[in-house]
Formats: C-alpha cells, sequence, structure tokens
C-alpha cells in the first residue's frame, strides 16, 4: 500500500573468496562487505557458493509447510508453555507475534522457533560449572525437542543440518570478517558468539504469511502488515524468502522491496553489531507486506538470528582497541565522532538477553492487546 523507492540493486558477496580466497581477493570482498553495509544494511549471498546450507533450506522448507498444514488443534500443542519441559520448538499462532510498530493494526504471520537440539550433557558441556542449577535445568528446557507423539524428527533434522551448515559456510566467516573490519582480532567474535555463559541463543525461525481475505484484495488496509517495521535485536541476520514481501530501509531512510532468490540469503545489521561498531555500521530497519489475496501459497521465509551469548556484555568499540590493516576506515569514524552523546549511547554494556527482553516486551504486550480487540 505504501509507494516504495525503485528496488536497489543488491550487493553479492563471494562467500568462497570471504572463507578461502588470496589475500587480494579476500581483501576485495572484505571491503565491498563493509561499503554494502555501510551504504544499504544489507548483502545478498549467493548459496551457489554454500551448497550443504541450500541443500538444508529446501529440507526445512518442506518440513515447515507440511507442518503449517496441520489443522489448528495440532498445531497448538506446540505452543510456547504448551510443554514446558520441550522449548527447543515452539509454534506461534496468528497472532502471537511480537507487535513492533504501535500503528500496526494487524499481523498476518505464524511461526516455528527452532533452538539447537542438545541432549542433557551436551548442554552441560557449553555452560560454566558456576551456572546455577535452576538456570541450567532451564538451559536444557530450550535444548530439548518434542518426544513420543509430538516428535518431528524431519524438522529436527533439517534444523539441525541447516544450523551446522550455517555455523560452517556463513556466519563464522562473516563474524570473522566483521571482526577484522572493525580493527579486532579476527576470532572476536566467534568466541563471543559460542553458546558458552548462555542458556539459550542463536535462533532458526520458520515462517508461514497466509494470504489476505479475499474481501480485502481491493482494499486493504495500510496498516495490516504480515509483520510489523522493526530491526533485529542480534548481531545479524540471515533472511531466506520464496514470495515478495520482505522490504528494507535504507541508511537514507527509504524503502525498497527485497529481490527474490531461491539460491539467495539476505543479510541484514542488526543491534548488537550497531552498538558493537558505535553506529559505523546501522541496524536495518525490515517490514513484510501482507501477503496479497488469491495467491496459490503462503508466503515463507526462514530467518536465522545470529546473536552473541546471552550474557556476553556488550559494548561499543573503543579507538585503543582498533587494530589491523582492515579497520583503518573503522578507526577513522571512530576519530571522527563528534560531543560525548555520539558515543555515549553505545558505550553503557548490555547484555543480548537484556537487551532483546528491552525490545521484545513491549511488542509482547502490543500483540496481547490487539489480540483483546
Amino acid at each position: 500500500p505504501l509507494a516504495l523507492a525503485p528496488r536497489r540493486r543488491m550487493v553479492e558477496l563471494g562467500l568462497a573468496a570471504l572463507r578461502g580466497g588470496g589475500r587480494l581477493e579476500r581483501r576485495g570482498e572484505l571491503v565491498r562487505l563493509s561499503e554494502a553495509l555501510r551504504s544499504a544494511g544489507w548483502v545478498c549471498l549467493p548459496l551457489s557458493d554454500a551448497p550443504a546450507t541450500a541443500a538444508a533450506i529446501s529440507s526445512c522448507q518442506a518440513a515447515a509447510a507440511d507442518f503449517f498444514a496441520r489443522p489448528l488443534d495440532e498445531r497448538a500443542r506446540y505452543n510456547s508453555g504448551a510443554a514446558d519441559w520441550a522449548l527447543g520448538l515452539t509454534y506461534l499462532p496468528p497472532g502471537g507475534e511480537p507487535v513492533y510498530s504501535a500503528s500496526a493494526s494487524a499481523q498476518r504471520v505464524h511461526s516455528l522457533n527452532c533452538q539447537a537440539s542438545l541432549t542433557p550433557d551436551e548442554v552441560d558441556a557449553l555452560l560454566p560449572l558456576t551456572m546455577s542449577e535452576t538456570d541450567r535445568m532451564l538451559a536444557r528446557e530450550y535444548h530439548a525437542w518434542p518426544r513420543g507423539e509430538l516428535a518431528l524428527p524431519e524438522l529436527e533434522g533439517a534444523s539441525g543440518a541447516l544450523r551446522a551448515a550455517l555455523a560452517t559456510e556463513i556466519c563464522e566467516p562473516l563474524m570473522r570478517a566483521l571482526s577484522l573490519l572493525l580493527g579486532l582480532p579476527e576470532d572476536h567474535l566467534t568466541r563471543r558468539c559460542s553458546m558458552r555463559h548462555s542458556d539459550n541463543t542463536s535462533l532458526l525461525r520458520l515462517l508461514e504469511y497466509p494470504p489476505l481475505p479475499e474481501a480485502r484484495a481491493t482494499s486493504p488496509d495500510a496498516n495490516e502488515w504480515g509483520v510489523s517495521e522493526h530491526t533485529d535485536f542480534e548481531l545479524f541476520s540471515l533472511i531466506h524468502q520464496d514470495m515478495e514481501g520482505l522490504q528494507l530501509q535504507t541508511r537514507s531512510g527509504t524503502w525498497t522491496a527485497a529481490g527474490v532468490g531461491h539460491n539467495v540469503l539476505i543479510m541484514i545489521v542488526g543491534d548488537m553489531l550497531e552498538r558493537l561498531s558505535a553506529g559505523y555500521f546501522r541496524a536495518t530497519p525490515h517490514r513484510v507486506q501482507p501477503t496479497p489475496a488469491k495467491v496459490p501459497s503462503p508466503r515463507r521465509s526462514l530467518v536465522f538470528f545470529q546473536a552473541f551469548d546471552e550474557d556476553e556484555p556488550v559494548r561499543g568499540v573503543e579507538p585503543s582497541q582498533c587494530h589491523g590493516p582492515h579497520g583503518h576506515a573503522f578507526a577513522e569514524y571512530l576519530r571522527g565522532l563528534g560531543g560525548a552523546g555520539d558515543v555515549e549511547q553505545f558505550m553503557h554494556a548490555i547484555t543480548q538477553r537484556q537487551w532483546t527482553e528491552h525490545r521484545e516486551l513491549p511488542a509482547l504486550e502490543r500483540a496481547k492487546r490487539m489480540a483483546k480487540t
């Protein structure tokens, strides 16, 4: 319903070069990544450079489509809190998605939240010995998937394969690249996003957006969305969509539609990368249009949120921390910041958990009020 700027040409990042190309080839991809994130806030990642990820995405989407096709009473058995001993897979029914924009009148989406499927022993091996038994039990629940008649082995296997492929082919190379661009040791981010000292971390979400009713095909509500405008809370997000609907806001404030490519992921900047970089990289506002009426199938998307460990305190990098040949532009940015107000908003340390709760609780309250009306 809203006018958009002409679609921007997305920069495609050479993942293979970023992972293991020659020094000059890798340096070129680092420059392209920085320029794309600085000017637009996103970059396109071709899955031809990530074959294991591409295969796992197809498997996940097929298993999710099968789940979303089930009757509502069957899906409701996986609602968050329906089985509080197994929180590794939870379902958010229509109306359960947090409402991020105060102007939104409705959101048309339902989703599956998929945590890493781990045994109690695997969870214990990750967590510090000093963690309380209460927090340890919660961690085990967050990584336990439903069993028995509620088991979903295809989805569990596919989501595990996708997590593993994303880590190796995409997330770790990106985190190493971002660390270098900020003048930090190459392993700075991978060490802080390792699922240690944390009961719950990076999340995989599978979403379906049902079409609008035919009665509203000719008179849509401008404030009804698939998901309303927001930025993501984590370091960065990876998005795959099978139908147009995702809209991204550039740093100049214009909105543009993200194109569809079954063989690409879109990476966008999250709040924690903005905080860490003191605004050098800005979190990307985005939203999803409601799926048009009369489409042959609902729109489906997949999002992976790469987060810091939940109890990891995050604050802006200081000039004294910025070293290395790839961090010169960022170091110049830090030296060029103006008064204290430009810096202070990023220098107060906050954990991923604290930030997520700060942002998500008001959105959940809006969803509850909307459900009542």
